[in-house]
Parts: C-alpha cells; sequence; structure tokens
C-alpha cells in the first residue's frame, strides 16, 4: 500500500501537463525483423537511423517492433453520431497511441541476396512475414514496406528486376515498398536515401488520417456534439503537427479552443474543461513561437488566464485552482525560455522571469489556502478515491465519477470524499519544493535582463520559503546578500524587514556571524524600532560577546545548538558600513600625496551609539605603487575580549553615494577632492637629488659635431647614488629627422632613433658628475632633446628608483652661402680671377651672362653666430661649360666675430655661346674657433645662367668718380663679334648733369673682329649720383635704318647708368686723385 507521500507524487504528475503533449511530434515509423541484440548487422542498420540525429535530419520517431506484436484495433466506421454522445473530451491513450503504439509506416526488414541459393524458400519466408504483420494490423492504415538486407551493393545484377518483380507479386506489395540496403561501408549515406522515402510514406498515412477526420466533422451538430467538435480539431491540429505543417496545425488547436470555450461549464466538467483548455493553449502558444509570433502567443495566454481566472469552482477546491492558474504562468515560462533558445529576443519588460513569477506567487498562494484548510481529525478516505487519477479514459475527469459527462451527481456521500481526498493531498504537498525552483527560475532571469531590485524582492521571498521549509541556513545566506544591496541603496524599512527575519533564521541556526549582523543592522541609527526592542537586541549583543546563548527571539524555543557554536575559539567576522552603523568607521588618508618609500598615515574615526575615537594606523608603502592612486577599499578592526568572543570589524568602504569616485568629478588622477573624504592619496616619486644640466652653445650648426656636457649634481640630503644612468633621447621628431640626428660619443656615432643610454657608476654627496655629448645633425630643423638621470637610492621600503631630467632645445642653422650673380667685368680683364672688393654687390634680377664676356659671381659667408666661426679656405669648382676660378679667396684664414658677415666675388666666363651654364659649388672649409673638431665643408651651388649670344658689345670705361667742375674722360668702344659688317649711328643723349665734348651723332661702320672706339670728355655740373649721358645706337642697312631692339639692347645691357660725383674742394679745382690707370674700372 503506497504512503501518503507516494501519494501525494502521483497526484502532482496528475495535475502536470501530460508528457506526450509537451513532446514534439514525430512520425512513427516502426522496424520489424531486425535483432539488434544478437545480430551485429542489424545493430549497425538502426544505429545508421537512430543515432546521432541532428536537426537537419527529417523528424521521424524510429522503434523496433516485434515481429508478434499486437497493434492497437481500429475503431469500427461511423456512418452517422446522430445516437451518439460523447463521454468525454480527449482520450487519454489517444496521443500515446499514435506517438509510439501505432506506426504510420511499418518496414520490415530482410536479409536476402538476389543470388542466394535458397532463393525460393526465403522468398516464401518473407511473404509469410509480410501476411503476418498485415493480419496484425487489421484494418489500420499503416503503411507496409520491405528492405531487403544484402552483403554487397547490387549494381547490374541480371536476376534483380525479374527476382524484384516476383517478390513484390507475392507479398501484394507495390514496387515503390520495396528496397535494397547493401550493408557496406556507406551505410549512413544509403540509410539516408532510404529515410527520405520512408518520410514520404508517412506522410501519405497522416494525410489520410487528415482527411478521414474532416469527413467525420461533417457528421457531427454543436447541439449534441459539441465536445468532438474540440476532439476532432484537436486531433486535426496533432497530425498537421507530425506532417510539419505548422500555419494549418496551429489554426487547427485555435478552432478547438474556441469550440471549447462554446461548451457549458458545471462544478462536474469545470476541472475536465481546464486541463483541456490548458493543453490546447500549450499547443496554440508553443507553435506561434515556433512561426516567430511571440504577441499572438503572449496575447492568447493572457486571455485564456482572464477567462479562467475567475472560475474557481466550488469553495472547497479553491486551492486546487489556485495550483492550476500557476501551473499556467509555469508551461508559459518554459515554453517562453525555450523560443529565446531557439533565437527569440526578449526585452526587460516582457521574459519568462515574469511569468515564473507569477506561478511563484499562485504557488504561494496555494500553500496559504492549503494551510487554511479546517482538517483537524480528518483521515485519508477508503478505498482511495483518487487511485485512478492517472488512469481514467479522458483528461481532467474526476476518478471517483463513473465516466460521463452529463451523469447527474448521484453519490453525494462519495464526492465529498474524493474533495476531502484531494484537500489532504494538497495538505501533504511540500509546496515549497515547489515554489523555491520557479523563484530560483525567476531570479536568474530578473538577473540576465538587468533587473536588480525585483532579483532583490524575489530573494527575499526564497529566503522566506526556506525559512518555513526548516532551511535556515539557505536563507540566512540569502538574506545576508540582500540586506548588503539594500543597505548600500539606504532602503532603511527594507533593511530592518530583511534583518528581522535574518535574526530568526540565525537564531533557529545557532550562527553567531550572521546573528551579530542582523543585530548590528537593527541597533543601527538609521533602523527604527521600540526602544525595548533594541534594548533586547543591545543585550543579546553583550551576552554574545560574554559567549553566552542570546535569549529566544519572540515565538522561536531555546536552542541547545548556541552553546557548541560560542566554544569556537575563531574570531567572527562582522561586516559594518562606514556610516550609518552600530560602529561606524570613516577613514581617511592624512595628506593627498605621498612620497614613494614612505608608510601612508590613514586616520581612523570611529564612533558607537555612545563615543567618539580616532585612531592613527601606518600602512606599510609598497614601491610599485609609484605614479598610482592608492584608495581605501576596506579597514578592518579586531576586538579581543579576553575569555568573550573575539570579533573583527571589517568596514568596506563605498565609493557610492557618500564617497564618489573621483572620475565623477572629472579631475585627473593623482588630485583627490577634499569632500571625497581623503578616500585617496597619490604615491608621487620622491624629490630628485640629482640636479641635472646641460653646458652648450647653440645654435647647432649643420654638419659639426656639437658639442654637449652633462653636468650632474647630487644633494647632501642622504647617501651616495648609485647604479647612475644617463639618457639622452629625441622629443616630438618624425623619422626622418631622427636618422639624420646622429649622437657621438668616444669613438662611437649613431643615430638617435632610440634613446642612447650610458652607465656613470655612482655619485657622493655634493659631487658633481659630467658626461661630454656630441651632436651631429645633418638638417636644419630645430630639434627636442630630453636629457634624463636614473638612479638608486635606499629608504624605508627598500630601494627606490629616482629620476631627473633637463630638457634641452638644439636651434639648427645651416651656414650656407649665397651665391648671386654681379655685374660684368671689362673684356680685357682676366677670365680666372676676379676682384675681391669689401662690400657686398646686389645682383641684378635676371640670371643670364653674355657668351663674349665675364660674368660677376657674388658670394656672402653670413656668421651671424655668438661665438667665433674661423672659415680656413674657399672654393669656386667650376663645370665643362665655365672657365674655373682660381682656388682658395679673400675668405682664407678669416676669422668671422660674432653678428659679422664676409662677402667675396668671383668672375667667370661661359665657354659656350648660347643655352644654360653651371658656374659650379661654392665651397667654404670651416670649423669653430674653440673647439677642437674636424673641420666641416659647406657647399653651396652658384645659380645657372642663362648664356645668350652677343654679336654686338659696348663697353665703357671711365674714372671711377668724378668731381665737380672737372673733366672725366669716357672712352666707349664698340665691338663685332659677328661675321658680318654693322653700319650704326650713335646719338648721344644730352644730361643736365653733365656738359660733354665729342660727336653727339656719328655714323661708322664695325668690320667683323673689329672695334671702333669712341672718346667723350664730360663736365660735371651737379654732384652726388648722378645720371650718365645715356648713348643710342641705331643700325643701318643699305642706307636706311632698320629695327634690331634685341641687338641693340643686348650692346648696351651692361653700361652704367650713374656715377659718383664729388663736390669740388675749397680752395680751387683740382682733377682725380691718382692716376688715369687708378681711376678707370672696367664694366
Amino acid at each position: 500500500m503506497a504512503s501518503l507521500s507516494e501519494k501525494a507524487e502521483i497526484y502532482l504528475s496528475s495535475l502536470d501537463l501530460p508528457e506526450e503533449l509537451k513532446q514534439v511530434p514525430q512520425a512513427n515509423v516502426g522496424f520489424v525483423g531486425l535483432d539488434p541484440k544478437n545480430n551485429e548487422t542489424h545493430k549497425h542498420i538502426l544505429d545508421a537511423f537512430t543515432a546521432s540525429r541532428k536537426t537537419d535530419r527529417l523528424s521521424i520517431h524510429y522503434s523496433v517492433i516485434a515481429a508478434d506484436k499486437d497493434f492497437p484495433p481500429a475503431k469500427p466506421k461511423r456512418t452517422t453520431y446522430e445516437w451518439f454522445l460523447p463521454k468525454g473530451i480527449l482520450k487519454r491513450r489517444w496521443m500515446k497511441k499514435h506517438l509510439f503504439e501505432l506506426p504510420a509506416v511499418v518496414i520490415i526488414f530482410f536479409d536476402l541476396d538476389w543470388s542466394d541459393a535458397a532463393w525460393n524458400e526465403k522468398k516464401l519466408e518473407c511473404s509469410s512475414r509480410v501476411k503476418a504483420i498485415r493480419a496484425a494490423l487489421t484494418t489500420q492504415q499503416t503503411r507496409l514496406a520491405v528492405v531487403l538486407v544484402q552483403r554487397a551493393a547490387s549494381g547490374d545484377d541480371p536476376q534483380a528486376a525479374d527476382r524484384a518483380a516476383d517478390l513484390c507479386a507475392v507479398c501484394d506489395l507495390p514496387p515503390k515498398s520495396l528496397w535494397v540496403l547493401p550493408a557496406t561501408d556507406h551505410l549512413s549515406q544509403y540509410a539516408m536515401r532510404l529515410e527520405s522515402a520512408f518520410y514520404e510514406l508517412a506522410q501519405t498515412y497522416y494525410h489520410q488520417r487528415v482527411k478521414v477526420i474532416r469527413a467525420h466533422r461533417e457528421l457531427l451538430n454543436k447541439s449534441h456534439h459539441q465536445a468532438l467538435f474540440v476532439r476532432h480539431q484537436f486531433k486535426l491540429g496533432f497530425f498537421c503537427e507530425v506532417r510539419q505543417d505548422m500555419p494549418a496545425a496551429h489554426k487547427a488547436y485555435q478552432q478547438a479552443y474556441s469550440h471549447l470555450l462554446e461548451l457549458r461549464t458545471t462544478d462536474l466538467t469545470l476541472c475536465e474543461i481546464k486541463v483541456v483548455a490548458a493543453m490546447l493553449s500549450f499547443k496554440v502558444c508553443r507553435l506561434a513561437f515556433r512561426q516567430n509570433l511571440p504577441r499572438d502567443a503572449i496575447a492568447h495566454f493572457r486571455r485564456h488566464v482572464e477567462l479562467f481566472r475567475p472560475r474557481v469552482g466550488p469553495a472547497e477546491l479553491t486551492v486546487e485552482h489556485s495550483g492550476w492558474l500557476g501551473q499556467q504562468y509555469q508551461w508559459f515560462g518554459e515554453v517562453f525560455e525555450q523560443a529565446i533558445q531557439m533565437g527569440l529576443p526578449a526585452i526587460q519588460t516582457q521574459h519568462p522571469g515574469i511569468y515564473f513569477e507569477q506561478a511563484a506567487l499562485h504557488g504561494r498562494r496555494r500553500r496559504e489556502a492549503a494551510t487554511a484548510l479546517q482538517l483537524e481529525g480528518a483521515s485519508y478516505p477508503e478505498p482511495d478515491p483518487l487511485a485512478s487519477i492517472v488512469s481514467t479514459d479522458f483528461y481532467g475527469q474526476r476518478p471517483w465519477r463513473p465516466p460521463g459527462r452529463n451523469v447527474e451527481l448521484m453519490d453525494t456521500q462519495r464526492e465529498k470524499l474524493g474533495v476531502l481526498a484531494i484537500q489532504l493531498m494538497e495538505r501533504a504537498v511540500n509546496h515549497h519544493n515547489l515554489v523555491i525552483p520557479l523563484l530560483s527560475c525567476a531570479i536568474s532571469h530578473y538577473k540576465k535582463y538587468h533587473c536588480p531590485r525585483m532579483k532583490e524582492r524575489l530573494m527575499v521571498q526564497m529566503a522566506e520559503e526556506y525559512a518555513l521549509s526548516g532551511d535556515h541556513d539557505k536563507a540566512v545566506i540569502l538574506l545576508g546578500k540582500v540586506l548588503l544591496l539594500y543597505r548600500s541603496e539606504r532602503w532603511w524599512p527594507l533593511v530592518a524587514q530583511v534583518a528581522w527575519l535574518g535574526l530568526r533564521s540565525a537564531y533557529l541556526s545557532c550562527q553567531v556571524a550572521p546573528y551579530l549582523a542582523m543585530c548590528a543592522a537593527l541597533l543601527s541609527p538609521a533602523a527604527t524600532g521600540a526602544q525595548a526592542e533594541r534594548a533586547r537586541l543591545d543585550a543579546n549583543l553583550h551576552r554574545l560577546l560574554r559567549r553566552e546563548p542570546p535569549e529566544p527571539e519572540p515565538g522561536c524555543s531555546v536552542q541547545p545548538g548556541w552553546t557548541e557554536a560560542l566554544a569556537s575559539p575563531d574570531p567572527v567576522t562582522l561586516e559594518l558600513p562606514g556610516r550609518h552603523a552600530v560602529v561606524s568607521c570613516q577613514p581617511a588618508f592624512s595628506a593627498p600625496r605621498f612620497e614613494q618609500g614612505r608608510p601612508l598615515q590613514v586616520e581612523l574615526r570611529l564612533q558607537n551609539l555612545t563615543s567618539r575615537r580616532t585612531l592613527s594606523v601606518e600602512v606599510p608603502a609598497r614601491l610599485e605603487e609609484l605614479g598610482s592612486v592608492v584608495w581605501l577599499e576596506a579597514v578592518a578592526l579586531q576586538l579581543e575580549g579576553g575569555a568573550g568572543l573575539d570579533v573583527l570589524l571589517s568596514w568596506k568602504i563605498s565609493l557610492g553615494d557618500e564617497e564618489l569616485h573621483q572620475s565623477m568629478f572629472g579631475l585627473p588622477v593623482g588630485e583627490p577632492r577634499s569632500d571625497v573624504g581623503g578616500l585617496c592619496t597619490t604615491v608621487v616619486p620622491r624629490p630628485a637629488r640629482l640636479a641635472l644640466a646641460a653646458e652648450h652653445q647653440p645654435p647647432v650648426l649643420v654638419g659639426e659635431v656639437y658639442q654637449m656636457t652633462a653636468r650632474m649634481t647630487c644633494d647632501d640630503l642622504g647617501g651616495p647614488l648609485t647604479d647612475l644612468v644617463l639618457e639622452l633621447s629625441l622629443l616630438g621628431a618624425d623619422e626622418e629627422t631622427a636618422k639624420n640626428t646622429f649622437v657621438v660619443h668616444g669613438d662611437t656615432s649613431r643615430p638617435l632613433t632610440e634613446p642612447l643610454q650610458l652607465a656613470c657608476g655612482a655619485v657622493q654627496p655634493r659631487a658633481v658628475a659630467q658626461q661630454l655629448l656630441g651632436l651631429q645633425c645633418l638638417t636644419p630643423a630645430s630639434r627636442q632633446l630630453q636629457l634624463a638621470a636614473r638612479y638608486s637610492e635606499p629608504t624605508e621600503a627598500g630601494t627606490c628608483q629616482g629620476r631627473a631630467v633637463h630638457a634641452v632645445h638644439a636651434r639648427g642653422r645651416a651656414p650656407v652661402p649665397d651665391v648671386g650673380e654681379g655685374g660684368c667685368a671689362d673684356a680685357g680683364a682676366d677670365r680666372g680671377g676676379g676682384s675681391r672688393p669689401n662690400g657686398a654687390a646686389h645682383p641684378p634680377d635676371h640670371q643670364h651672362g653674355p657668351a663674349h664676356g665675364p660674368t660677376a659671381l657674388h658670394t656672402a659667408d653670413h656668421g651671424r653666430y655668438h661665438f667665433d666661426v674661423a672659415a680656413e679656405s674657399d672654393e669656386e669648382s667650376g663645370q665643362e661649360d665655365e672657365e674655373e676660378g682660381g682656388d682658395g679667396g679673400s675668405l682664407r684664414e678669416l676669422v668671422l666675430q660674432p653678428m659679422e658677415s664676409a662677402s667675396e666675388c668671383v668672375v667667370v666666363t661661359a665657354r659656350q655661346l648660347t643655352g644654360h651654364a653651371q658656374p659650379g659649388t661654392y665651397t667654404v672649409t670651416w670649423n669653430r674657433l674653440d673647439w677642437d673638431g674636424r673641420p666641416v665643408s659647406t657647399v653651396a651651388p652658384a645659380p645657372a645662367l642663362q648664356v645668350r649670344p652677343r654679336p654686338l658689345l659696348v663697353s665703357v670705361s671711365l674714372p671711377a668718380h668724378g668731381v665737380v667742375r672737372t673733366p672725366l674722360p669716357v672712352r666707349y668702344t664698340v665691338t663685332n663679334h659677328s661675321p658680318q659688317v654693322f653700319s650704326l649711328l650713335l646719338h648721344m643723349e644730352a644730361s643736365e648733369a653733365f656738359m660733354f665734348s665729342g660727336n653727339k651723332r656719328y655714323q661708322f661702320r664695325v668690320v667683323p673682329g673689329g672695334s671702333r672706339q669712341l672718346v667723350y670728355n664730360l663736365y660735371p655740373l651737379l654732384s652726388g649720383r648722378v645720371t650718365l649721358p645715356r648713348p643710342r645706337l641705331t643700325l643701318y642697312r643699305d642706307g636706311a635704318p632698320v629695327e634690331a631692339t634685341e641687338l641693340i639692347d643686348g650692346a648696351l645691357r651692361h653700361l652704367p647708368t650713374h656715377v659718383y660725383v664729388l663736390p669740388q674742394e675749397k680752395g680751387g679745382p683740382h682733377g682725380p686723385a691718382g692716376g688715369a690707370g687708378d681711376q678707370v674700372r672696367t664694366v
């Protein structure tokens, strides 16, 4: 005889949805003739069809059927339902029959090769097996097929076609129902092909079943057969679901649900209608989710619950209705969760946790209703009215009633016993085990979808269920977590409620640490409560500190386990908030910054309900904290009570509402605010004991080895500095600049693409260490250099690393001479050299030279530097189309002082008549006067000249200057460099500054290669830089003037236009000083 607990388990299973309903319907295919236990080939065949079935395989359920199996008999066909009255809505065994017992297709496996010697005997044996299966199926519409298991592939066997036709005729099978399965290495591929054929046969069978059901539906009328409408629509939806026609199945289940709502509801039929409604809603919602219609599924479920929520039934079975409602929310939450696992997205306001929470809520109401039942002195009735509760013919019908929907309540006493049995079963059910898993599922979903406060609320409810079930240890764990969360959010009323629940569970479970934590929460200044209760809690707290058991909580009995719990010598940890606690702690660093290697000073301001106290604590420094912000995260203080209880007070410093992280203020790291409360400090480097400086003389000239001396001076505030390393690096420079910057140390030179590190040993206090460095820049760009000195220094916490940095700005300058074109020289001057005047000549705007005359190049070497530069030599190198200039020049051995410049003039003559000419380059070799470095050669290119032909050239000879009212001789020379004779007319223009003697108009001829000289005596009338009389030339040909502007302008281009005239000295006129040769220059 089953015990009450076993009966309760059976009762709970009867209330759940049937397992065959929860399964996804699949086509049922039976195998006959396989012996996988004794035949290895048969085992491989069965595994090929059933093992490792993935989601992409066809929806088929395979089962091995014995040859002598009794199949369910077929129902007799009805031609009318006129006098038929249904006894229920859905039969309990119908789904199980079509899912597992009655196959849609029976496959008969038979070992037979086409070339078998005993072909005839085995053919008859196969025929007899087919006939036996066909006889067992009687009038069922199950399809039959035969699969011949052969040892090898038949290929082109000539006997195969004839023997296959013979076998089909003997077995009375169509040719499409006979297949061959070679048991070879490719068995799985053959099995996949056969599976498709099996599925087509099954689809044909289920399609025929759908046609039969639709034909029966036309024989029904709603006045007498309303329940049959529901049943046939359910069957129609079931077979459509097997055929994977989900839209048709969804529609059929919805129509069945609509027909169900039209049934007349009484207290006798309400239970059956609610059970069938739950089954239909389950199917509708699951198919809606599978078709990606979540809104339709949710809408249907809400409508379903709202329709049946008020249909409670008899008042004695209110507890059963609460359980039914909880079951609806539970299965919908499970279906919703399965849809999410298949890819359906959920949101914060619509997820399975909401429905699991409602299921738990109705489960708690069910427990309360079961507890409120008046069953004092009642005993379970015999015989058991619920004995056949899981074996009734129809779903939802009471087992103590005779089958049928229209029977009247005949046996009132038996009805009362049935209701009493249900009430006793509800009282025997452990409702806590039903509610706690639902709450756990709801909590996990609320956590997943970021609903922390709902999660905390459900955790409290779960703790209450654990406490009611007697599992106080788990209740204390949950309430402890929730207490910390509520306390961090300052929900003091909720903190008090949770603390009272936790205090009771902690007392009943004899746990010292949780009991202290709950007492501390209730005694905090923020907690509200009666003074008497606070006094009782304070007394219990002091009793614990004296290792005495506390007084029992209201409604609790004395627990003997407290004596053993208080005997433990280990200290008890009590976690408290920084503020609003029975003992509050406000820590703060004494300074916003601490130097590396020195201990951190922390001040602890402790306060309880009656007193205050401040403690100063030193925290040992750690060298690896350099440059970081140190935050106070926790404070632990152990109270040693001697013979009493040792308590370790622990405060976790909150960075929430009261102590905000400095990043919330937008402050840089290392600068804590004063109103943060000193919860953070910055570990800064120790003051550098090394003074770093660089001695050098800017700017840095391109190409030179620029000398720079690094001086490192140690102070006298400690011991010697060891492991001194000097580092030179280039800051903010691109890759090209870094490659053109070289550092020279000793005999080595390397580009400054990576920092240069030099070990300098140790330096004593007040000592100076020097390091000479050379810097060579190949481009004139300015550079930002950094000198850094690293060293080791012993401190209290160990050896600290110090660092001193000094920035050096190296201004670059290119000492390239300016080279430009000067004036023309006399045709009779030497072509290899030239005069070197002291002043710099201004180059003309054009850059071209005559083909028959010298050109002067002006060079200037500017030494505007704050140091002396010695120019050792200068050299002008010519190209193939010029005459070379002389070696050296006036700048040889020249010393330039700061802010000085030097200039030089070099004359070159082009060898070719036309085109462009490159005079060459100008090289200056120099070095700094006070540095012992190698000379630096600076090369500057001379400007390119455009050479033009000069057929006619006019030159003039005149003194360097004149004197007022003193004759000034001028000689013009006209030279013909062409192969033809020029007939020219010279016209001398008048000038207000001069009187002159000579031909004002003079016509003459110049033969090829010849020249003609014209002499004039000018008489200056004005002083200063005055304009000379300008000669004009006109070319004649055949006695008539012709237009030759380019020829004439080219001949007169280089004639001087002005001359300096000195005023006449007092005492009478005098001539120019010196001889005539000294007063005439060639232009």
